[in-house]
């Protein structure tokens, strides 16, 4: 057993459906399609601070864990257990490592949604 099989994470993803609207692309995201994925690890990867009259961070989160991811870019995903608490947007598609059994997993870059208490 290893830390890609035994996360302490517990992530709720709810995929986005990309529609056209009558200005641009629509981003929906249906709570009825949400899936619970279990197991799985966080961890942080960067802050971004952008100046101004007020200071607004930005945090970035890596999710790794094994088997299937089940969302895709722009998926809202929510951790409802585990230290890292909050809501977050997916970037980017998932990744999957599989040169080795042993070490096969896939990575998820999250970008934490504003409104989110840290």
């Amino acid at each position: 057993m290893s830390l890609l099989d035994r996360g302490p994470h517990t992530v709720r993803v709810t995929p986005a459906t990309v529609t056209d609207g009558a200005v641009g692309p629509v981003v929906t995201h249906d709570p009825a399609n949400a899936v619970t994925v279990s197991r799985v690890s966080i961890q942080p990867m960067s802050t971004e601070e952008s100046g101004g009259v007020s200071t607004i961070t930005t945090a970035r989160y890596k999710v790794f864990g094994r088997g299937e991811w089940p969302g895709g870019p722009l998926s809202r995903v929510e951790v409802i257990k585990g230290p890292a608490l909050g809501s977050f947007s997916q970037d980017g598609p998932t990744r999957y490592h599989t040169m080795s059994r042993r070490t096969e997993h896939y990575q998820v870059y999250l970008t934490e949604n504003e409104g989110t208490d840290r």
